[in-house]
């Protein structure tokens, strides 16, 4: 049986606890990744890209089933994937469940961003989901100080500890919003508009694709651009290991 809960401080709270789990589990995961697991820098950095490449591929899919099937349904399924790729990698430490993870991650966090907002402007409306933003933002930014703090009490502990927490704050979340969370004002794309949606989605896509058979030059611009973008994910990658590790 469901307990319906009011969005908005539903909404305030799930941002709220969403942004105390993230400062846990990302203050110390890199951490986690290098100490615990022994990662060299080269997989650090194909860490780093297939969560990159994850957020890009999924974010069109994902948002389109947001649209059609359920704000609500997406939110939970971003919060579960998300929390569930965060504590494979506790359980399983090895560079394979690593990957995996971020696979997780990345499908789970299109899962949610975006939807989360549409929620909450169905179920209270633009004006009072104005204040809801602001508030949660508020929390938020406290929330992850205080996350980042206890991060470090419990990494005294072990490292892992804090990635083991948010993860599991994370699943708990999940479970809670499918007996919580309602959906009074969703109203589902009509079938017929899919192709459209689709079709308008991708148009961009299949422009590009149609300029680069066109114009060979912009195959060499793609093909230089390839390693660069590498070598600047690699960048971030030891940049954000280097902080963490202070």
């Amino acid at each position: 049986m469901r307990a319906i809960a009011n969005p908005y401080v539903l909404y305030i709270g799930m941002r709220s606890v969403n942004a105390f789990a993230f400062a846990l589990v990302l203050t110390y995961e890199l951490a986690y990744h290098t100490v615990i697991i022994g990662l060299t820098p080269f997989q650090l950095v194909l860490v780093g890209v297939v969560l990159e490449s994850m957020t890009l591929i999924f974010e069109i899919p994902t948002g389109i089933f947001a649209d059609l099937v359920s704000r609500r349904l997406s939110v939970i399924l971003g919060i579960m994937l998300t929390g569930a790729g965060f504590m494979l990698e506790i359980l399983i430490p090895s560079f394979a469940t690593v990957i995996l993870a971020q696979v997780l991650w990345g499908i789970g966090f299109t899962f949610y961003s975006g939807a989360e907002a549409a929620w909450i402007v169905d179920e209270v409306g633009l004006e009072r989901a104005h204040a809801a933003f602001l508030r949660a933002t508020q929390l938020s930014q406290v929330l992850t100080i205080a996350g980042t703090l206890c991060g470090a009490l419990l990494a005294a502990i072990s490292i892992s500890v804090p990635v083991i927490v948010g993860a599991s704050l994370l699943l708990a979340l999940g479970v809670s919003l499918w007996f919580t969370m309602s959906e009074t004002g969703f109203e589902p794309a009509a079938r017929s508009a899919q192709h459209r949606h689709w079709a308008q989605l991708l148009q961009p896509v299949r422009d590009s694709a149609r300029l680069v058979r066109i114009h060979p030059l912009l195959w060499m611009i793609l093909l230089l651009g390839a390693p660069l973008a590498c070598m600047l994910a690699a960048l971030i990658v030891s940049t954000r290991r280097t902080c963490s590790l202070r």
